[in-house]
């Protein structure tokens, strides 16, 4: 549930929800659980459940307010086991994530934004760790989108190469120089995930 509907942030509602999705179909006792716990009242916190005491003076004292953050979070957690609004709110994403991705396999911050390699980058690597747990559903738009990224990624790391080697070759700069700054370490670690 984040504020923004930035690029970053339509990716990670797709990773929880496919983790959420492969947890609640692996492990049905989870869901059973949660359906029964709902249908119960367990999803209010033991002052919600007790009106007299949630009427008493005791409201001014900070525990309740962390009673009723506690009776939020229940809910929340139930609805990880929902999986017909995961499925919905997995593909709601994926169709905005497929909208952003540029003519050139990037990803920018917000709409409009030109294609941004570190994010690109951020979105990739995350598939790659879904695709690694065995958890992101076979898909030939899925594959698209990551293949397109990585070509623009891959793209990305070679201008960084030969712009190197242009000042290596104009003297400005060595090769036995430390060159290997925070987006290339994680370009060469999203790269190890692909054979």
């Amino acid at each position: 549930e984040y504020p923004h509907e930035c690029s970053e942030q339509i990716f990670s509602r797709i990773y929880a929800n496919v983790l959420a999705a492969y947890v609640a179909n692996k492990n049905p006792k989870f869901k059973e659980y949660y359906d029964k716990w709902k249908v119960n009242n367990g999803l209010q916190s033991n002052l919600s459940k007790n009106q007299d005491l949630k009427n008493t003076i005791l409201e001014e004292t900070p525990w309740v307010q962390n009673a009723m953050g506690e009776e939020e979070q229940m809910q929340k957690i139930s609805m990880l086991f929902d999986l017909n609004r995961i499925q919905n709110e997995t593909n709601s994403a994926f169709e905005k994530l497929v909208k952003r991705q540029q003519a050139d396999g990037g990803f920018g911050w917000f709409p409009g934004y030109q294609s941004d390699w570190y994010i690109t980058q951020y979105i990739i690597e995350g598939f790659e760790h879904l695709y690694r747990l065995k958890v992101l559903p076979a898909s030939d738009e899925y594959n698209r989108l990551i293949l397109n990224g990585k070509s623009f990624i891959d793209r990305k790391f070679e201008e960084n190469f030969l712009a190197l080697e242009k000042l290596v070759k104009e003297g400005k700069a060595k090769w036995e120089d430390d060159h290997l700054s925070e987006i290339i370490l994680h370009y060469l670690y999203t790269s190890s995930f692909d054979p």
